[in-house]
């Protein structure tokens, strides 16, 4: 065999280090590596949080300055990576918590809350509230088109078997829930004793539908058709109210229930104090909320027993 740099036969070659000495360094690598594998992280590098948020129905922008406003107060309160999570509707959102790639999510409606609370996957800690401390609320609406003949909900159940029915979405609370609770409050069955029944999943779509007249009862939120005759979209002279709920509580602000212990108290603790700890920011907040102003106040479940009661 010759040697490739010299073309001389080869000659057995002298280790450039002696074979303690290799041993030893790769024992203070092995070492050095066991030891930096084994020193815990500190707590704030291993957490980080994803809040979710669904979109307004009226413009998708209004809640996402909001929400990020709300994020970066989070991170800085926090001192960890808070990411922000848009989805499309709260079906999605609730399947993300179970998922992990959701940590809080604000819940518009208590409904949709209740159905992740059932399955074990939120945790209601906090609410909007006026600033005194009240919990906000609003009312969910049964409509009519101004151009049908009834004046009252009792002219218009009189013909239930001949009536149209609108529902917004099955996890809606005044859209689904309040409206099917009063029907079999009078003694009818929602399910069968009308002529038909539909879904928008939209509160936008089922108030145009009304004053279109497409339907002859149509289960919608106060707020939101009170956010539509403030921008012009729904004339008021087009639709009729002809039963209106008594106040709900708003959905509360959840976590997963999963997450670290005192991780959720520093959570209620940012969320409870936001109002005070970043003025500019929380004016940032308020800009884009159509219930300004509002502060975040202590909730948890026994805030919603009322409505849970109504779930079959």
């Amino acid at each position: 065999m010759l040697d490739r740099q010299s073309n001389r036969p080869s000659a057995q070659r002298r280790p450039l280090f002696g074979r303690n000495r290799v041993l030893k360094a790769l024992l203070a690598l092995v070492s050095a590596a066991l030891f930096c594998s084994c020193q815990p992280a500190t707590k704030n590098e291993e957490l980080s949080l994803k809040l979710g948020y669904v979109p307004s129905e009226i413009t998708v922008s209004d809640r996402q300055a909001a929400f990020e406003a709300l994020r970066g107060h989070l991170q800085d309160q926090l001192k960890i990576p808070v990411e922000l999570i848009q989805t499309a509707a709260y079906e999605p959102a609730i399947n993300a918590m179970k998922a992990g790639e959701i940590d809080i999510l604000n819940f518009g409606g208590s409904h949709a809350y209740l159905i992740a609370e059932r399955a074990g996957y939120a945790e209601a800690f906090a609410a909007r509230g006026d600033p005194d401390g009240k919990p906000r609320t609003y009312e969910g609406l049964v409509l009519t088109s101004a151009n049908k003949p009834w004046t009252s909900i009792d002219d218009a159940l009189d013909h239930k078997g001949k009536l149209k029915v609108l529902y917004t979405n099955e996890a809606s609370t005044s859209g689904y829930l309040i409206a099917r609770s009063y029907f079999r409050s009078r003694g009818i069955d929602p399910d069968r004793d009308f002529a038909s029944t539909d879904f928008s999943n939209s509160h936008v779509l089922s108030v145009l539908y009304a004053s279109q007249g497409r339907y002859d009862l149509i289960a919608v939120s106060s707020t939101l058709l009170g956010d539509l005759i403030r921008q012009d979209k729904v004339d008021p002279e087009s639709v009729r109210i002809l039963w209106k709920s008594e106040p709900i509580a708003s959905g509360p602000v959840a976590f997963r229930p999963d997450l670290d212990n005192d991780l959720k108290q520093l959570v209620r603790d940012a969320y409870f104090t936001a109002h005070k700890a970043d003025p500019a920011v929380w004016e940032q907040i308020l800009a884009q909320s159509p219930e300004r102003p509002f502060v975040y106040i202590p909730a948890n479940s026994e805030s919603f027993a009322g409505l849970r009661s109504l779930i079959p």
